[in-house]
């Protein structure tokens, strides 16, 4: 299957291409949202990415302040401080819904609050070694939910307060060099991994929502200069088999029908105990390379083998997705204009082929090509208030109702809104992320034209404003897997009443307030409309709302050493 003119459009733009994986983060291995990047200088002895890859003035290295012959300049960097960093994070969220199905007729809406705690243990060893523990809980309370009876007043539908699961939301160990080999470092375990603005490396667990983004598995980098070389591997189950949970999440709780471990309509036989993170087993191995060499370009590119296996939905729904394996490459570019300051120019296009399985003998397997690209631009202007633009489009293959090729793009290790609170890069949007459950699975982006445009300004140094609209396509209209076509292995459709025959998914309306109280307390409101299109059949307008708030402390510990002779 030849890549649409629109593919190959966003292909030529982006030439070479993902994204910087930052070293100084405890709990990350790259560089990630605001909402999800510690401090940087929560570690002793670390230097910024910002100072380890910025150049001085015209491209060129500054002289040497002159150094006092009694006071050399040293040659080498000072030793790491060995100690352990302790700290908590407590947020608190209240959001909520309506018309998440754009179906006025079948009430869906809710409001709830959700609190989630994180303490961590940072160990810096030495020069060469660190340990990372973080723990996660979080417990909530829906309200004006109608899957709830009234209350015995009949002023309000709600669940009990959840108490919710403990879990290990992030546990590692890292060489950060190694005797006689300090360019290579080696991470492993689980942690945070987000590249670029996290557009397929970023939350691979859809199921669980904003509860957590954690990755397993194993980050070996080689670093020469401003370049990084990461060979990766990535295990992620479908439920948590690596670390242990405190009060795990029943499969089902027929009393309190939020409190279900799993989602509706699977192989009871194959569920298990806890939270359930995704639909399916997916593994990977790959490798990412960075380059910050140049001073005004920023040059990634990877290449990732992904398989996708055990779906634990029943086969005779049309969600269920059967076994894939697939070729994931591609690359990002971001160039700021040295001609016009404060002008940066994005584009990312990432190429999958690989084979969907039949699950049956007798039946030949499905090939796989489906693509996915965009490019955006950003101005900022250095005036008052800091204002800043950006505009761009985002395109995602689809599937194709006429053809056996499975061509709706997987978006690998990104389940979640994509939504950068930073202002570095344009949000996409939290509402729409949800009506893609009725597609192929939860917060599971394919099948999109969306151009966009979005706009902040600061009038306070604490507060920055932001406003956006995007205008939201399909690339085809809605169509089940192959292996549920009319014909197929498994033949198998959406509900009636769900999909129509058109491209229009519809308009977003969002704005935010993001505000930083001090270096401890931050958070943001964010509020988005929704207006579907002739992609659905019901067209009913639905809004979502949050209002966030994150409290941060930490603290170092250095370990005591005495003096020999003391």
């Amino acid at each position: 299957m030849k890549p649409p003119k629109n593919a190959l459009i966003l292909a030529a733009l982006t030439l070479a291409l993902p994204c910087s994986a930052s070293a100084n983060e405890p709990n990350t291995s790259s560089t990630a949202p605001a909402e999800k990047t510690p401090d940087a200088s929560a570690k002793p002895g670390s230097t910024s990415a910002t100072d380890s890859t910025s150049s001085s003035t015209n491209g060129k290295d500054a002289p040497a302040a002159a150094v006092p012959p009694a006071q050399p300049q040293q040659s080498t960097p000072a030793p790491e401080v060995s100690g352990v960093t302790l700290g908590l994070e407590e947020r608190f969220r209240f959001e909520g819904y309506n018309n998440v199905d754009f179906n006025r007729a079948k009430p869906d809406r809710l409001n709830l609050i959700r609190m989630r705690t994180r303490p961590y243990a940072d160990v810096n060893f030495n020069d060469y070694l660190e340990g990372y523990v973080r723990l996660g809980w979080e417990g909530l309370k829906r309200m004006d939910d109608p899957a709830y009876p009234l209350s015995p007043a009949g002023s309000e539908q709600a669940s009990p307060y959840m108490a919710g699961e403990m879990w290990f939301s992030s546990a590692y160990i890292k060489v950060k060099k190694f005797p006689g080999l300090e360019n290579l470092s080696l991470q492993v375990g689980r942690f945070d991994m987000v590249k670029g603005e996290g557009w397929l490396f970023n939350d691979p667990s859809g199921v669980d929502g904003s509860r957590d983004g954690y990755t397993n598995g194993f980050d070996l980098a080689y670093t020469a200069g401003k370049s990084k070389m990461e060979f990766i591997g990535i295990y992620d189950p479908r439920y948590d088999e690596f670390f242990p949970t405190l009060n795990p999440t029943p499969i089902v709780d027929p009393t309190n029908p939020a409190n279900n471990g799993t989602i509706k309509g699977v192989v009871l036989s194959e569920a298990e105990v806890g939270k359930q993170l995704q639909e399916w087993d997916q593994t990977a191995l790959g490798v990412y390379y960075t380059n910050r060499e140049r001073r005004y370009t920023d040059v990634d590119s990877y290449a990732f083998f992904n398989r996708s296996y055990g779906d634990i939905r029943k086969p005779a729904s049309y969600l269920y997705l059967p076994d894939r394996s697939f070729g994931l490459f591609g690359g990002r570019i971001v160039q700021r204009l040295k001609q016009i300051p404060g002008l940066s120019l994005t584009g990312e296009f990432a190429y999958e082929a690989g084979t969907e399985s039949s699950m049956h003998s007798r039946s030949a397997n499905f090939d796989m090509r489906a693509w996915a690209g965009f490019g955006y631009a950003k101005k900022s202007f250095r005036v008052k208030f800091s204002p800043y633009v950006t505009a761009g489009f985002w395109a995602l293959s689809g599937q194709n109702p006429n053809s056996r090729t499975v061509g709706n793009f997987d978006a690998m290790f990104n389940r979640t809104f994509n939504t950068q609170l930073s202002g570095d890069a344009p949000s996409w949007s939290e509402f729409f992320a949800y009506s893609y459950g009725y597609e192929e699975g939860t917060f599971y982006w394919t099948n999109l034209k969306m151009a966009q445009v979005e706009s902040g300004f600061s009038p306070d140094k604490r507060v920055t404003l932001v406003a956006g609209y995007a205008h939201l396509d399909s690339m085809e209209p809605f169509a089940v897997n192959p292996f549920h076509a009319a014909g197929s292995v498994a033949p198998a459709a959406a509900p009636a009443g769900v999909f129509a025959s058109g491209l229009g998914r519809g308009q977003l309306a969002k704005v935010k307030a993001i505000y930083k109280i001090s270096p401890h307390v931050s958070g943001y409101i964010n509020l988005e409309k929704f207006f579907p299109g002739d992609f659905y059949v019901p067209q009913n307008s639905g809004y979502w709302f949050r209002a966030d708030i994150t409290y941060k402390f930490k603290g170092f510990l250095p370990f005591q050493h005495k003096e020999s002779g003391q």
